[in-house]
């Protein structure tokens, strides 16, 4: 199966069909959902629930595990939309994120969203590393600039620039000294790295902290 083709769900049964008729699932299956899961396709349950009856701890099975994580970040990406549970799974994607998996778009306006309503120094510490972790991933914005002319890049901004942004206005402005400094330095690389034009509200706090008497940081002037 090539990357970007997708299965239909008679696609799904046959794979099913196949699956129940081996002993071993043989190399040529997983390689194929493997595909389907890092596409963020949603395999069916039922499928699901054979593979996992299928795993045998005694064996390696990298493929199967890959594909059994993909299907359960996706459904824990599902369960955010419930406000009461939201707030634990999203820490799951929180200590992904500080291990520096790939989040999702939808995923990291959420953390940057919570963030923003953190008062406690640690906790705000423990987001920022997985905010700073994005803005140093070189690519992160680049799909959302993918229909403009490059040129363009630094005078536009988009909506996971602009949340970041936010995140780091609040970090100036909420943060202890470390966290301050972090900020800045993540200001400093959307930049450089990212050739992103600082909205006025980002301009705007980083003059009010060179002109702080409390958070005189040399790095930030």
């Amino acid at each position: 199966m090539k990357e970007g083709q997708r299965l239909t769900p008679d696609g799904f049964k046959a794979l099913s069909k196949i699956i129940d008729n081996q002993s071993i699932l043989n190399e040529e299956i997983l390689p194929v959902l493997v595909t389907i899961s890092n596409s963020k396709r949603v395999i069916p349950d039922y499928l699901i629930e054979k593979l996992v009856v299928r795993f045998n701890p005694k064996r390696v099975h990298s493929q199967l595990i890959k594909i059994l994580e993909n299907e359960l970040l996706l459904k824990l990406e599902q369960a955010l939309e419930n406000k009461l549970i939201s707030d634990q799974v999203l820490l799951i994607f929180v200590f992904q994120g500080q291990k520096r998996e790939k989040l999702s778009r939808n995923i990291i306006i959420k953390i940057v969203d919570k963030f923003l309503t953190i008062e406690n120094q640690l906790i705000m510490q423990q987001y920022l590393s997985v905010i700073s972790s994005v803005i140093q991933k070189k690519d992160i914005f680049e799909y959302e600039y993918s229909t403009r002319i490059r040129d363009r890049l630094s005078s536009t901004s988009s909506v996971l620039v602009s949340h970041v942004q936010k995140a780091l206005i609040y970090a100036l402005e909420k943060g202890n000294q470390d966290i301050v400094s972090k900020s800045g330095s993540e200001f400093r690389t959307l930049i450089s790295l990212h050739k992103v034009k600082l909205e006025k509200d980002s301009i705007r706090a980083l003059l009010n902290l060179t002109t702080s008497a409390i958070f005189c940081d040399e790095n930030l002037k």
